[in-house]
This record gives structure tokens, sequence and C-alpha cells, in this order.
């Protein structure tokens, strides 16, 4: 009997990578160990995206939509939200 799960997980991971909205690498590095203060780090490629750090590993989000109704909202690293594009100032 032949498995088909290894074409299947491998489609999934190809899937999962080639989203739009992917991201590259997060700007900085995750401490080792959490703080009181959540770390919170840019995307290397994406204004729309950044990354919460847990116990050293940095997890990607992606910034909701702009209610204005044009693409998503970008990542403010001056206050760690997600705000208008104009408040955010991202200049990659």
């Amino acid at each position: 009997m032949k498995s088909t799960s290894l074409p299947l997980v491998f489609l999934v991971v190809l899937l999962a990578v080639s989203l739009p909205g992917s991201t590259a690498d997060p700007v900085g590095t995750c401490p080792a160990v959490d703080g009181a203060i959540p770390v919170y780090l840019p995307d290397s490629v994406s204004c729309e995206v950044f990354y919460e750090c847990s116990n050293g590993l940095a997890t990607g989000n992606i910034c909701p939509p702009n209610p204005s109704g044009v693409g998503n909202l970008h990542w403010n690293k001056s206050i760690n939200v997600c705000d208008y594009p104009e408040n955010a100032k991202c200049s990659l």
C-alpha cells in the first residue's frame, strides 16, 4: 500500500510558504527568557508583518485590514501596535 501522507504534507508546507503576506525574517532577535514586558519585532520585508517573542521564538503575525479599505495596517514599532501607515512611518 502506497502512502500519500508525505506528498500531502509537502503540499501544505508549500502553500504556507507561498501565501500572500509570507514573511522573511524579524529585524532583531528574541530574548531567550520572557520578561515582564512583551517583545515585538518588525519584519524585514513587509510593513504589515510583526513578530511576537515567546521564550526565544518569534511568531509572525499580520496586521488586520486597514479600515479605510486600502491594504492592511502597518506595524508601528514605536508603540508596538498595528497602526495607520501614515502613523507607523514604516520605511523598508
